[in-house]
C-alpha cells in the first residue's frame, strides 16, 4: 500500500501513476463498500419486498412460474441481505432454512410486525422464490424457504450457502 501511495505522489511516473491512482481509488471503494467481498452483484443478495394488491408507484407486478400472480412490489426492496449466519436444508421436506444475523433479524422482525396479514416476497437477486403471508411477527431471524413443485431447492441452497459467513 505504501508503494501505491508513493506512486500517487510521484509526478515523474505520469502514465503509471495515473493507472495506479485509478486502481487505488477502485480498490478503496470496493473494500470499504463490501468488506470481505471483492465484487457484489444484485444476484448476490436476498431481498424482501412487501406485496400490495394495488399498483405501487415506480414498482412492478410479480407474476412468474415460481410465484404466480403475487401482486405489486416496490422498485426498492424493504430489506436486502448479503450475509447470513447459517444456511441449512430441512431433512423432512424440500426447504432451505436460514438464520439472519441480529441486525437483519431485527429489521425483518419490524417488517413482519408492521405487515401482518400481508405477503412478503422473498427473492434471490431478481429471481422470486416465494411470497408467504405474514401470520405473526418473525422475531428470531429464522426463516424456512420452500418452493413449489419442480422448484430448484438444491440450487437455492447452493446460492444461499455463499451468503453464510461472518457478520
Amino acid at each position: 500500500m505504501r508503494a501505491l501511495h508513493a506512486l500517487w505522489r510521484n509526478n515523474d511516473l505520469i502514465p503509471l501513476s495515473i493507472f495506479m491512482r485509478a486502481l487505488l481509488i477502485i480498490c478503496s471503494l470496493v473494500f470499504s463498500t463490501f468488506p470481505g467481498r471483492c465484487v457484489q452483484s444484485p444476484e448476490d443478495t436476498l431481498r424482501f419486498y412487501v406485496v400490495s394488491d394495488k399498483l405501487v408507484a415506480g414498482g412492478r407486478y410479480v407474476d412468474t412460474p415460481e410465484c404466480p400472480k403475487v401482486g405489486y412490489i416496490s422498485d426498492t426492496p424493504n430489506l436486502v441481505i448479503s450475509r447470513l449466519k447459517s444456511v441449512s436444508t430441512n431433512s423432512l421436506m424440500p426447504a432451505v432454512e436460514i438464520q439472519m444475523f441480529e441486525p437483519d433479524a431485527q429489521r425483518f422482525a419490524e417488517i413482519t410486525r408492521r405487515h401482518l396479514g400481508q405477503r412478503i416476497l422473498f427473492s434471490l437477486g431478481a429471481r422470486p422464490l416465494m411470497a408467504p403471508s405474514v401470520q405473526m411477527p418473525i422475531e428470531n431471524g429464522k426463516v424456512e424457504i420452500t418452493v413449489g413443485n419442480g422448484g430448484d431447492i438444491q440450487g437455492i441452497f447452493t446460492a444461499l450457502k455463499k451468503f453464510e459467513g461472518h457478520e
